[in-house]
């Protein structure tokens, strides 16, 4: 989470597309990326892996879609 805070918005835009975060939802993926801010953000999450925090964001979004 380290790398995500300091990454470019390009950067993210590109790693988001690559995890395929939300299928591609622009909103879906605007709402993963904000909960990514957030986590990188917080006190005790900068060494988790992206991977996994997208994946539990990712997942968030969708449970709040239903």
């Amino acid at each position: 989470m380290q790398a995500w805070a300091g990454a470019s918005t390009a950067d993210k835009d590109n790693l988001l597309r690559k995890l395929g975060a939300s299928s591609g939802v622009d909103a879906a993926r605007n709402r993963v990326r904000s909960c990514l801010d957030d986590t990188s953000r917080t006190t005790g999450h900068s060494s988790l892996p992206i991977s996994e925090v997208a994946k539990a964001c990712s997942e968030q979004v969708e449970r709040e879609n239903i």
